[in-house]
C-alpha cells in the first residue's frame, strides 16, 4: 500500500464511524429515514378531531377573524410607521430619491500669498 493511502483511509474511516457506531438514522432538518417528524396543519387537526379535543367550528371560524383583524393591525402599524419616517434628501450613499447623484466640487482655495 502506498504511503499516501494509509493517513486517506484513516481520515475517511474517522467520517463513517460515527454513523456506523451510533446506528442513527440519517437526518435532514426534521425529516429522519425519510419520514418529516413536525407535524402539519393537517396532522395536527386530524389528532384533534380523533381526541375529541378539536375546536367547533365557530371557534374556529372566531380564530381566523382574530388571526385576520391582528394581520390588519400590524399592516397598518406598519404603513403608520412608515409615513412617520422622514424623508431623507439622499440615502447612504448620497444618491437624491429622484436617483440623481450629487456632484460635489472640491473646495476652492487661493493660492498663499508670498
Amino acid at each position: 500500500m502506498p504511503p499516501r493511502t494509509m493517513p486517506r483511509l484513516a481520515f475517511f474511516a474517522t467520517l463513517l464511524l460515527p454513523a456506523v457506531a451510533t446506528g442513527q438514522p440519517a437526518r435532514n432538518g426534521n425529516v429522519w429515514d425519510g419520514t418529516a417528524h413536525q407535524p402539519g396543519a393537517t396532522g395536527v387537526e386530524d389528532s384533534q378531531r380523533r381526541a375529541g379535543v378539536a375546536p367547533s367550528d365557530a371557534q374556529a371560524r372566531q380564530e381566523e377573524q382574530d388571526l385576520d383583524r391582528i394581520g390588519r393591525q400590524l399592516n397598518d402599524r406598519a404603513a403608520q410607521d412608515a409615513a412617520a419616517v422622514p424623508e431623507s434628501k439622499s440615502n447612504a450613499y448620497g444618491v437624491r430619491p429622484g436617483g440623481e447623484i450629487p456632484i460635489t466640487q472640491p473646495p476652492k482655495t487661493t493660492p498663499p500669498q508670498r
